[in-house]
């Protein structure tokens, strides 16, 4: 865990990772207008949202960069290389300075493999005007949560929040009712785990 919280976006992950020129056969897309007019053919040069070896490949070139780029930038290789889920970074430091310097080195290594981090979220004054000061940054308001990872984070309070809504009834809970709705409840950290196994 760590004292400052560093969140961030990396704008469209996929659209920034190109294809060998061999792979381009097998992302084709026939398509016409109108059904007098001949077939064209387009062939996507980039990462394809919705294929399943996208995750595989764009988290295999963020770690490749990372590889490439731990003596320069060693803070930013190991956030991308650990604190990496996707296209989001969750990850942190323990001073202020610190986390500074980590955003830094992340936006310069994530520029030098052609990626944009966006929608910056800090826990910290001081990070949150280091990054407005270079780019545009969404301003959470006093009491706003956001979503980080399907989980409620307040930056201000550094808390998370979970809702539950449970249906009332008249009668008791069976016990399939009972497992039922724990299953329902999106606790991938395992923060509610004690509280779900007392029910």
């Amino acid at each position: 865990m760590f004292q400052i919280a560093v969140c961030a976006d990396l704008e469209k992950m996929f659209h920034q990772i190109k294809i060998s020129s061999e792979d381009t056969n097998w992302q084709r897309i026939l398509w016409r207008d109108n059904p007098k007019e001949p077939v064209k053919e387009y062939r996507l040069t980039t990462v394809t949202y919705g294929t399943s070896c996208a995750p595989y490949l764009s988290t295999r070139t963020l770690t490749q960069l990372a590889l490439d780029e731990r003596e320069s930038y060693p803070l930013a290789s190991f956030a991308t290389l650990h604190h990496f889920y996707v296209d989001d970074l969750l990850s942190g430091a323990a001073t202020d300075k610190e986390a500074v310097e980590l955003v830094w080195q992340l936006k310069e290594m994530m520029r030098k493999g052609g990626f944009n981090l966006r929608k910056w979220q800090s826990n910290s004054e001081t990070v949150i005007k280091e990054v407005s000061e270079n780019q545009n940054l969404k301003v959470v308001q006093n009491d706003e949560e956001i979503k980080i990872l399907g989980i409620q984070w307040n930056p201000k309070s550094d808390f998370f929040s979970f809702s539950v809504s449970l249906q009332e009834k008249k009668c008791a809970y069976s016990k399939r009712e009972i497992l039922s709705e724990i299953a329902r409840v999106f606790d991938p950290l395992g923060l509610l785990s004690p509280c779900v196994v007392f029910m």
